[in-house]
């Protein structure tokens, strides 16, 4: 009896090959704590600046509405360079100028889609919890001194946070 299951070859058939490549874990470095928090802080300030400049501003004259213009189309830029960055290199501007990276546990590109609604939202959403917000946000962080350096928002969204070795990938 005829096996109907088995396709007849065609040379017209895609090549069977694999679309992903293969890492090795020798080739990548996960980024070092202090660098992380340095990202970090360096992220905070560049939106810490025009924040505090619109607060200053709308306290002594909040009837200057050029100021609270361009700061907040400051703040949308920054906002749209960070999601660019986050989507094309896994990286913020933070991250960049310290060359380290967002990727998935497997080295695999990590989509701005993860990133936002895996890695940022769900701590994002539980940190603004009246009365226990803070010390989730505290309990996330903590969490970088495993050996693995993952905090709770990389461990639910699949990511962690390694060096970048070509320094010709910087922009900074």
């Amino acid at each position: 009896m005829k096996d109907w299951t088995k396709k007849p070859f065609s040379p017209y058939q895609p090549p069977k090959a694999s679309m992903i490549e293969e890492a090795n874990d020798d080739e990548f470095e996960l980024a070092e704590r202090g660098t992380r928090l340095i990202a970090y802080l360096i992220d905070t300030l560049f939106y810490a600046v025009p924040l505090v400049i619109l607060f200053i501003q709308s306290q002594q004259n909040p009837e200057n509405t050029m100021t609270t213009t361009l700061m907040s189309l400051i703040i949308i830029a920054l906002t749209i360079a960070n999601f660019v960055l986050l989507h094309r290199y896994g990286q913020t501007i933070g991250k960049r100028m310290l060359s380290i990276k967002i990727v998935r546990t497997d080295y695999s590109r990590a989509g701005l889609g993860r990133i936002i609604f895996m890695r940022a939202l769900p701590i994002g959403l539980l940190s603004n919890i009246p009365g226990v917000g803070g010390f989730i946000s505290i309990f996330d962080v903590l969490f970088i001194f495993q050996d693995s350096r993952r905090c709770i928002h990389d461990q639910i969204a699949d990511t962690i946070v390694i060096k970048v070795n070509n320094p010709s990938v910087r922009a900074f």
